[in-house]
């Protein structure tokens, strides 16, 4: 008896170890509308002032990710889809009922550490109606990946932070979690690669509301805890021999 109890003990301490370490999946939605010229270019003048939204399900887990590459500014991005966790993105352009949307089953995550520009003084950021320049924020970015489904259109979100939420690209140091409270402001845009007929193009987007929901917390899976239930239940069956 003294043994079982020993493993229960045991057992319960990895099911809290477990609960612990959990992967948070997040929900994360934005609406906002596309801002004039010369931050957009090509195919999406046409939908100047036209609202936007985006929509996803990922979490921070990069280690758990299907892919990853390089982007055109030297930070890796890397591919999340999991089914089972129902991650995924869509995104959509237009008013009224009849919207553009594009989606697909995975969410892209990038990590930008302590980046540091002219916030204020450059051109590029001033849609942004910031006040300071160098000043250094981590970043947090969310996407949908350019794919067939989405007509080569990719659409990123980027969560700019405090400085100091982590420091370095070890996967072990990356964030699991967010804290909306460190938040300091948010941007997003959108591209297209000339693949497709409505063009190619680039669109920077006024945001007008952000929300970001923690929908599930889905616990680790310990080998350990597996192993300590066969061993309680080698256990018990003993025990009932013995009887």
């Amino acid at each position: 008896m003294k043994f079982i109890s020993v493993f229960v003990l045991l057992i319960s301490s990895l099911v809290c170890s477990s609960y612990a370490n959990a992967t948070i999946i997040y929900n994360i939605e934005v609406r906002g509308s596309i801002v004039g010229e010369p931050y957009t270019t090509g195919s999406f003048l046409d939908s100047v002032g036209s609202n936007f939204g985006f929509f996803a399900n990922f979490h921070l887990d990069v280690g758990e990710a299907i892919s990853s590459r390089v982007n055109w500014e030297g930070y890796e991005v890397w591919e999340l889809e999991d089914p089972s966790l129902n991650l995924g993105s869509l995104g959509c352009i237009g008013d009224g009922r009849d919207p553009r949307c594009v989606g697909t089953s995975s969410v892209e995550i990038e990590f930008q550490d302590s980046r540091s520009e002219k916030w204020a003084s450059n051109p590029d950021f001033a849609f942004l109606g910031l006040t300071e320049d160098d000043v250094s924020y981590d970043i947090i970015g969310v996407g949908m990946p350019m794919s067939d489904t989405t007509h080569s259109l990719e659409y990123y979100m980027f969560l700019v932070f405090e400085d100091g939420l982590f420091d370095g690209y070890s996967i072990d140091g990356l964030p699991k979690t967010i804290d909306m409270s460190k938040l300091q402001f948010a941007a997003a845009e959108f591209y297209q690669e000339d693949t497709h007929s409505r063009g190619e193009g680039f669109a920077r987007l006024d945001i007008s509301t952000l929300a970001l929901t923690q929908i599930a917390e889905v616990p680790e899976p310990s080998s350990l805890a597996i192993f300590a239930l066969g061993m309680m239940g080698l256990a018990s069956r003993k025990m009932k021999r013995k009887a």
